[in-house]
């Protein structure tokens, strides 16, 4: 009888004895009808003979004298990711044995072990669905055997849930098996959904029996590379960045790991770099630029050289809320100590060639407006001596359904209002969080003169109020400008209220539904004023309108009629008044109504290019 005869279990059909083991009890009945078995007892001698050789073989070979164990995980009884490390001053030959859960016809492990080089933060050995064997339970086993430098060393257990594909048999009326379907991106899975977690274990075993357990230690801390920044063991909603001043070319290696998503088709977890006297980005992380970091699809990896020519840079990390170092939601990467962002010289960099500040603060801020919150209008006035250039740092929302920015600021000439600079998405990038926060880093020259800087929020999705997820730097939803380049001074700068502005500006701007506002002033001398609204209008009539009336008469002296307004952009029903009006000495005051829909900032349409200035406002003239 051959080995192969060896069963595991009981021993199905008439036999009753338990194995392994020599059989007991009744010997199965082998030999031909009529024939005893004391008619062949050479025969039953050869087959235990055999029988006994067999089980003796197999013994010996699960008892083959072994090395020391290195390096093992075993008692997974909770969901997370386990770790140990090790260093080996010497090199030696590894057996890696482990068991994990797993489809191999599905090319899917639920959980897996991986040994990960801390120098070269390279995998060495990684449990793969195609070299894996199945068990019961839909647990798989692994075993390897390599050959490891001395070096340092992390081995790794993934216990985490996610999402993966579904498996499910097909059957018709419960007896007839149609097959098995997979879908990818399936439901979301418990870490201990499929398989045994009692069994799961990796072991990492020395092959010379020899080997001295004191050439086996634990590493004091990752090994020095010589980094000139680390951001790394980035976790759940952190914000780091570093400024980089450059005096000679350098030449670097940017290693980043990160968390792209496809649905906002960004990183949500990434790094980039802006150069601080263009007033742009640089580099950032792209799905073309990165490489599977191992683990889950949206673990991604960029490692490349990349030099830096003179000048003052920026390098940033962000992450969103979920999905980072100690909170992953799927499988993480296969270096998961390192996600966020290393810089590496490959050249000796000369003394004072490079000046790194970490978590700088902002300078040359001109002006600042932040921390928005909802159904907000917020503007501050600055005016410039000379003429100067202006790097632009504005955060807001991007409405799809109306393809505009529904958060967002601008810059107008405080003179005359006009708009002199206006978020665009012509230079906006993902800000972190949902797919509608946008960053608009944009510059732009400034003659010498006054303007004012403006931010206006509709009634959701701002700052402490968030819809859903916020940005990386959720304090800046706002608008800040700050001065760049050699000449720049803030002595150039000075600050002034709306009330101290070049021009007397009367204002009923921005209106809201079913209102009705009035403001008295009185004029002393003649006087030349331009007049702005906006308000809604249909079918030749208007809805929200502003009027004047000099009081002292009774008279109308202006108002805002369909016949002497133009489209406002956005919805056809906006429309928009602008006119130049002499005023002689007298009391005067100016009126707004709106109806009870369509305003600042409920709007049911599409708003208009000016939504602050929906309302009316008086500017004089000089």
């Amino acid at each position: 009888m051959s080995a192969n005869r060896f069963f595991h279990g009981r021993v199905p059909g008439p036999w009753h004895a338990e194995v392994p083991g020599l059989w007991h009890g009744r010997v199965p009945d082998l030999w031909p009808a009529g024939i005893a078995l004391a008619r062949r007892p050479s025969a039953w001698a050869v087959s235990v003979g055999l029988l006994a050789i067999a089980v003796l073989s197999i013994h010996a070979g699960q008892c083959q004298a072994k090395g020391p164990v290195l390096a093992a995980i075993k008692e997974i009884s909770s969901e997370g990711l386990y770790c140990e490390t090790f260093s080996l001053d010497r090199d030696t030959e590894v057996e890696i044995q482990a068991v994990a859960s797993g489809w191999p016809k599905e090319k899917i492990l639920f959980s897996y072990p991986w040994l990960l080089d801390l120098r070269t933060r390279s995998v060495v050995w990684s449990m793969e669905p195609s070299a894996v064997f199945k068990c019961r339970h839909d647990n798989v086993r692994a075993k390897k055997v390599l050959r490891l430098r001395a070096g340092d060393y992390a081995l790794y257990f993934s216990a985490l849930g996610g999402n993966f594909p579904i498996k499910k048999q097909i059957k018709f009326l419960k007896l007839f098996d149609l097959g098995t379907i997979n879908v990818t991106g399936g439901r979301s899975a418990g870490w201990d959904r499929y398989g045994r977690p009692r069994d799961w274990h990796v072991t990492l075993r020395a092959l010379d029996k020899n080997f001295p357990l004191e050439a086996v230690s634990s590493p004091a801390r990752p090994p020095d590379r010589g980094e000139i920044l680390r951001f790394q063991g980035m976790r759940s909603m952190e914000y780091r960045r570093a400024r980089l001043v450059v005096t000679e070319r350098v030449r670097l290696r940017l290693r980043a790991i990160g968390e792209y998503v496809a649905r906002e088709q960004s990183f949500t977890d990434g790094a980039w770099i802006e150069d601080m006297d263009a007033c742009e980005r640089a580099w950032e992380m792209t799905l073309i630029n990165t490489d599977p970091a191992g683990g889950a699809k949206k673990n991604r990896v960029f490692d490349d050289e990349m030099i830096l020519t003179p000048g003052r840079f920026m390098v940033c990390y962000a992450t969103d809320d979920s999905h980072a170092t100690d909170d992953w939601n799927a499988r993480p990467p296969f270096d998961p100590e390192s996600w966020g962002l290393t810089l590496i010289p490959l050249d000796p960099i000369p003394r004072g060639a490079m000046e790194v500040t970490l978590d700088p603060p902002d300078e040359n801020v001109i002006a600042r407006i932040d921390r928005v919150g909802d159904a907000e209008f917020v503007r501050t006035g600055f005016s410039l001596n000379r003429p100067a250039d202006i790097c632009i740092r504005a955060f807001g929302e991007w409405g799809r359904r109306r393809d505009a920015f529904l958060d967002f600021g601008w810059i107008e000439d405080a003179e005359t209002l006009e708009e002199i600079w206006v978020m665009s998405p012509k230079r906006d990038a993902y800000a972190g969080g949902e797919y509608r926060n946008r960053l608009v880093l944009d510059g732009v020259r400034l003659a010498a003169g006054s303007y004012y800087v403006c931010y206006i929020s509709d009634e959701a999705h701002s700052y402490r109020r968030w819809h859903n997820h916020p940005p990386y730097d959720p304090e800046a939803w706002g608008i800040t400008l700050s001065g760049v380049g050699k000449g720049f001074s803030m002595d150039d700068v000075s600050r002034f209220d709306e009330s101290e502005g070049p021009a007397t500006v009367i204002r009923i701007a921005p209106v809201g539904d079913d209102k009705r506002k009035r403001i008295r002033f009185e004029v002393k001398e003649p006087m030349s004023l331009k007049v702005i609204s906006l308000g809604e209008g249909a079918g030749g009539q208007m809805h929200d309108f502003g009027w004047l009336v000099r009081e002292d008469t009774g008279e109308t002296v202006w108002e805002m009629t369909y016949s002497n307004s133009q489209h406002a952009g956005g919805a056809k029903k906006n429309r928009r008044c602008e006119r130049v009006l002499s005023l002689d000495p007298g009391r005067y005051s100016l009126h707004y109504q709106s109806d009870d829909s369509h305003s600042f900032p409920d709007w049911n349409a599409r708003p208009p290019h000016d939504p602050h200035l929906w309302g009316v406002t008086l500017l004089e003239l000089p």
